[in-house]
This record gives structure tokens, sequence and C-alpha cells, in this order.
């Protein structure tokens, strides 16, 4: 998503017959999408009336979710790119032993890449979270709605990006690397969706308040 290419572009090309963008760049782009949203409730809080008291941190959110949904956007690019090098080392010959240690050792590498990919873009949606929980306490009263989606959206880029992870794991062979990666990504998603259901339950007692 970082070239000129429109949104209908982009849907028209996750909706063809080729492999590029898939799953992995769309986990990128909805995890963008998140953390434009988290921006727009802070551009309805700073310098508003009621909000004085916070208007710092609030600043510095707004910051940081701006950040985020630019480089998510570059990392759904970048998932397009580690794929088709992926794609290229199963493509490559195997018709002598030479060749086949040349494959299985562009296929370990590739697979690397397609894997740190999805995982920066989980640990970058996780990471906003947060923001979504002190934005309900901080932020402008009528976006709740807004940090609501944007909680669902974090959540679901982290998950959608963690299954690009662990398909690509089997490629890394067996190590180290593979159990500590199975296991960041589990807790990952174990935070991401307890954090978006605290969020979610957090938005439904404001929408429906004990009377």
């Amino acid at each position: 998503m970082t070239d000129k290419r429109t949104l209908q572009t982009y849907v028209d090309d996750v909706a063809s017959d080729q492999p590029t963008p898939g799953g992995g760049s769309v986990s990128a782009v909805v995890g963008s999408l998140s953390a434009a949203l988290g921006a727009m409730s802070c551009q309805f809080t700073l310098n508003r009336k009621g909000y004085e008291d916070n208007q710092v941190e609030v600043g510095e959110i707004l910051s940081a979710a701006k950040a985020q949904t630019k480089r998510l956007l570059l990392l759904a690019r970048e998932d397009e790119e580690a794929y088709g090098a992926f794609h290229h080392a199963f493509s490559l010959p195997r018709s002598s032993e030479e060749e086949k240690t040349r494959r299985r050792a562009a296929i370990q590498e590739a697979a690397l890449g397609a894997m740190e990919v999805p995982l920066d873009v989980a640990r970058r949606s996780a990471s906003f979270l947060p923001w979504a929980l002190r934005l309900l306490e901080i932020g402008n009263k009528n976006l709740i709605t807004d940090v609501g989606v944007m909680a669902i959206l974090a959540a679901a880029a982290c998950q959608g990006a963690l299954l690009n992870v662990l398909v690509n794991l089997p490629s890394l062979g067996d190590g180290e690397r593979k159990v500590q990666v199975r296991k960041e990504a589990m807790q990952l998603e174990e935070t991401a969706v307890d954090l978006r259901d605290r969020v979610l339950r957090k938005v439904h007692e404001s929408l429906s308040p004990v009377s």
C-alpha cells in the first residue's frame, strides 16, 4: 500500500487470482486502520473543552499512532515482497544434491523473512491496544465506538499476522528460535484478545449504562 494504488485497486488485487497481496498484507492494512482510528480519537480530544488535563498524553498517543499508521502500511508492502521471495525459493531447481542444499537454505532464509514481517505487524498491533483502553478514559467520549472498532481491528490484525507467522514456522526446522517465536505468538494473541475484550466491555458499559 505504499505505492500509488488506490484502495479500490488494492481490494481488487486482493480479490484476484494472484498470491499477493494476501492475508499478511491485509492484516498490516487493518492494523494501520486501527492506529488511524486511535489518531482520530486523539484529534477530537486535543484542544477540546473538558479534556484539558491530559493534553500532553493525548498528544503523545497521537504522534505514536500516526507513526504506526505509516509503518504498518509499509509492512503491508514488505509482506508482499517477502512472500514473493518465499515463493521464488520453492521454485529453485533441485536436481542435484548441491541444488537441493542451496534450495533448502534459500527456503529457510525466505521463511525467516516471511515470518519476521507479520511478527512485526502482530507486535505493533498488540502494542497499541493499551492506547484504546487509555483513550476510553481520557479521550473524547463521543468517539468511544471508534475506539471500540480500533480495538477490534488491532486484535484482528494481530491474530491475522500471527497465522502467517505460524504457517512459516515449519520451514525454520527445529531449534530454539522456533520455540521462542511460537511462545511469543501465543502470548501476543492472548494479550491482544484480552485487551480487546476489556475495551469492548467498557464500550458496552458506556453504551448501556445501568439505570
